[in-house]
């Protein structure tokens, strides 16, 4: 797993390549004022996001660890036997969603991007392995296990 500084320079670098976008597109020249008035928008909330990048980074950690958490009760609705029977594999082969030589598996897996955003491997996901995905307890686990290692630190104002 990744770090919280590792993550959130991921983040600040697509905030930027949106910004280089939207620049592009803004040279190009756009005749709709609509059109116009929408990307201005969308580059000053860019730069909104890098003035609070850090509650901006933590909303997004907990995106992605919410998204894993609805990965892996999707994978349980579908086959309820193989998540107990083979938790393991499930995991890696659905949720995480690589290859044995660690590429990313070509295909539809709603918990990949999350796992890959946070550097989420098999392993972190283990622990959970007997818990009933489709729990309070569940969700609670991971989202606060999944944050502390991440190192989320949270103001107040911004726990949700």
């Amino acid at each position: 797993m990744i770090s919280f500084e590792k993550f959130k320079e991921n983040i600040i670098g697509n905030i930027y390549n949106r910004m280089n976008n939207i620049k592009m597109r803004l040279d190009r020249g756009i005749e709709n004022n609509a059109a116009r008035e929408g990307v201005e928008k969308a580059l000053v909330d860019c730069k909104n996001y890098l003035e609070n990048i850090d509650s901006y980074a933590i909303s997004q950690a907990k995106a992605s660890i919410d998204g894993i958490v609805f990965a892996i009760r999707r994978e349980y609705n579908k086959n309820m036997v193989s998540y107990y029977s083979n938790y393991e594999a499930l995991i890696r082969d659905n949720v995480i969603a690589r290859n044995s030589d660690g590429s990313l598996k070509d295909g539809v897996f709603p918990g990949q991007i999350y796992c890959a955003q946070l550097g989420i491997t098999v392993e972190d996901l283990m622990l959970y392995k007997n818990m009933n995905p489709l729990s309070q307890e569940f969700a609670e686990a991971i989202q606060n296990d999944l944050s502390a290692r991440l190192g989320i630190v949270e103001s107040e104002e911004i726990k949700r």
